[in-house]
């Protein structure tokens, strides 16, 4: 399953990256591609994925869900 998050605040390839680790261990998710020019994260995940928990992880790391 595909899901495609907003987010508002990245502006460089440090900001990818940032985003990308903190998402990186969620259980459920099997791959994650950042896209700096639409501000969008594509998560390839299954059923057990917590949107959620997506969401207060880029929270944390300093962005915006849109």
């Amino acid at each position: 399953m595909m899901t495609t998050i907003g987010i508002k605040g990245m502006s460089c390839k440090h900001c990818v990256q940032a985003v990308s680790k903190a998402l990186q261990d969620l259980p459920g998710l099997s791959k994650v591609e950042i896209n700096l020019q639409t501000g969008t994260a594509a998560l390839d995940h299954d059923d057990s994925l917590d949107i959620t928990l997506v969401k207060d992880r880029i929270l944390k790391a300093g962005y915006e869900v849109v």
